[in-house]
């Protein structure tokens, strides 16, 4: 079968009087195989002679009518003038092209194949993929609309592995300050740790708290940070996305999903700053607002449909729970009252 991309090549490249030596070999020089670049230029061969034998077949079964026959001889005298003034013509126009052409490198052979196609020698790079992380960072404080226009066509492991850098920072800072904290304890409880006859190691003193301790707690925030975060973030995108359907939105999961991701970089990076959720959440409105085409009041209400379902449902277990006898904490200890309603 001819390529039909390597054949439209050709036959452009004849109309614009380019010899057809000189297409196939910048063809073969763009990548094109040999067998494809040699059943186009036959084709081309084959249909050209085709259309000449169909030209000379049919001048030979023309027969003038003895009525027409002096009418016959006056188109023939034309047509005869017409090929003498178009072979005439052909010539000169062979002539011009063969100046013109014989360079390779000639201007008018490069002019034409500079916008031509070629076989993997060019990739276009979209917006999305050109943004680095930290620029990422970046325009989600400064330019959070751009952020979020340029990643429309991006996939979802970008985003992926995104998250998971910006996760970084708050799990460095968590675990310093947990280690810290969890030392300062240790180091100033009384010996009042021993009760009933258990006696509790000072691993502090033997060295044992900085080996043992640091690497639980570094591991316990490493599951935290890149492995339950994460399968968070996936499950929230699941329902947000649902609601934002229900709303309107034509985004896909994915667009759910990069949302969540690039509005939480606030929250990430300052997670011990008050307030800054709240930045968070408003970026996630733009985001949402962007990739699903919806205007910001349905974004912001199918958002705060979700924070009601999830009231009626924590309101609809309590309830099932108080049913079944079940003991569940009030929260009135905190104020003096009773734990616990039976």
């Amino acid at each position: 079968m001819v390529n039909q991309q390597a054949l439209n090549y050709l036959i452009e490249g004849i109309k614009k009087g380019v010899d057809i030596s000189i297409l196939k070999q910048k063809l073969l020089e763009a990548g094109y195989k040999e067998q494809d670049v040699k059943e186009a230029g036959d084709y081309i061969t084959n249909l050209t002679q085709n259309r000449s034998s169909n030209s000379v077949s049919q001048n030979k079964n023309f027969i003038p009518s003895q009525n027409n026959q002096q009418t016959t001889l006056k188109q023939n005298e034309q047509t005869a003038s017409s090929t003498n003034t178009y072979e005439q013509q052909t010539n000169l126009d062979n002539q011009n092209l063969q100046k013109s052409i014989t360079p390779p490198s000639s201007p008018p052979v490069e002019n034409f194949l500079q916008p031509m196609p070629t076989v993997g020698l060019q990739i276009n790079i979209s917006p999305a993929e050109k943004m680095g992380l930290f620029k990422k960072i970046g325009k989600s404080f400064i330019h959070p609309i751009e952020l979020f226009e340029k990643t429309k066509e991006e996939k979802i492991s970008p985003a992926f592995f995104y998250q998971l850098f910006i996760s970084i920072v708050p799990f460095l800072i968590t675990s310093i300050l947990v280690i810290f904290l969890f030392g300062v304890i240790l180091s100033i409880l009384p010996a009042a740790l021993v009760s009933a006859g258990n006696v509790i190691p000072d691993i502090s003193a033997t060295g044992g708290f900085s080996i043992a301790v640091s690497a639980t707690i570094i591991g316990i925030l490493a599951v935290l940070f890149f492995i339950i975060n994460p399968l968070f973030i996936f499950i929230s995108a699941v329902i947000v996305h649902l609601f934002m359907k229900l709303y309107g939105g034509s985004g896909k999961y994915r667009d759910t999903y990069k949302a969540i991701v690039y509005s939480s970089t606030p929250q990430m990076l300052f997670i011990f700053i008050p307030f800054v959720g709240i930045w968070s959440f408003i970026l996630s409105l733009f985001g949402l607002s962007t990739y699903h085409n919806v205007s910001k009041g349905r974004t912001f209400f199918a958002i705060l449909s979700i924070f009601i379902l999830m009231i009626i449902l924590f309101l609809a277990m309590y309830i099932l729970l108080l049913y079944l006898g079940v003991n569940v904490p009030t929260g009135l200890e905190l104020f003096g009252g009773n734990s616990t309603v039976s």
